[in-house]
This record gives structure tokens, sequence and C-alpha cells, in this order.
């Protein structure tokens, strides 16, 4: 195995547009790059000598490429969280951003199917005193 360096982007965060969000100071976001550390299996046959001890199924060409693009995508992810964490950006919910929990509530009444899709809408809006954006 061998420790490498990736490198990313952030444009987007929890599906939206990352400018969308503000930083723990009230600033807004801007789209930003970050490093992240992995640990791999070598290109090699020394690479594909752990990978057969490691008893994985696959040929060892593609254990090398499948596992190596799995720590890659682990890393990046592991990062780009500590990154949004420390830029104060949070998975909007129900108790954080009014329009999630407009949007709780109407599908909750859609289930229903009491309603159609402008009767859940207004309903919602009624119960809540929030309008759509």
């Amino acid at each position: 195995m061998e420790t490498k360096t990736g490198q990313s982007e952030c444009k987007t965060a929890h599906g939206r547009s990352i400018t969308t969000y503000k930083d723990k100071d009230g600033a807004p976001l801007s789209e930003f790059t970050y490093e992240f550390t992995y640990e791999a299996y070598s290109e090699d046959k020394a690479g594909e000598a752990e990978l057969v001890a490691d008893n994985n199924q696959l040929t060892l060409a593609e254990q090398v490429k499948v596992r190596n693009a799995e720590k890659v995508s682990n890393a990046r992810a592991k990062q780009l969280a500590i990154e949004l964490a420390n830029r104060g950006v949070v998975k909007p919910d129900a108790k954080n951003d009014p329009q999630v929990l407009l949007k709780d509530i109407f599908d909750k009444l859609m289930i229903t199917k009491l309603y159609d899709v402008d009767g859940a809408r207004k309903m919602a809006t009624q119960v809540t005193g929030i309008e759509w954006a």
C-alpha cells in the first residue's frame, strides 16, 4: 500500500450550489478546492500480491483499479464533509430550512391521497405559514 494525495473541487453541497451557503461568520461561500489522502495498492506486482493476500475475487488488474477507485472516492467524501463542516455548511433539514419542512408536509399530505398537487401545496402553506420558494 502507498499513501497518495488527491485534489477535488466543491461546487455543490447537499444538492445546492455552494454559493447559496454562508460560512460560520455569515459571509457567502465560494467554490473551493481541497486535498485528501488515501491508501492505494501500488499498480505493479507488489500491489497485485497484496490483493491476493487480501483474498479478493476480481482479476488482479481489475482489483487494483476497483480498490483504488474506492479509496479515492471514500477519502474525497470524508475530506469534503470536513471541509463543509469547517465552513459551517450543514445539510438542510426540517429544523434549519423552512422549505424542507414545507416539502415534508407536502409529501405527507400527498401520501394520504386526499389532496391533488395544488391542494397539498396550499394546505402545506396554510399549516406552516411558509410560502413556496
